[in-house]
């Protein structure tokens, strides 16, 4: 007995959502370390201007 293999017919659109989704599925982890750096340095960077500012205040008040 032959077997009968079906069309797909998707749309461009359809088959570049499964391609990005097929991307994000295989680099997840990569993903996910790159935006743990970029929070992790947006957190520091104002906690480091922050402490400057008040510092700087400081030594202003003080003198």
């Amino acid at each position: 007995m032959a077997r009968r293999v079906e069309a797909r017919n998707d749309s461009a659109l359809t088959r570049a959502v499964g391609k990005v989704f097929a991307f994000v599925r295989y680099a997840e982890f990569e993903i996910l370390f790159l935006l743990f750096f970029i929070i992790a340095y947006i957190v520091f960077k104002d906690i480091v201007t922050l402490s400057f500012s008040l510092s700087s205040n400081l030594f202003f008040v003080l003198c």
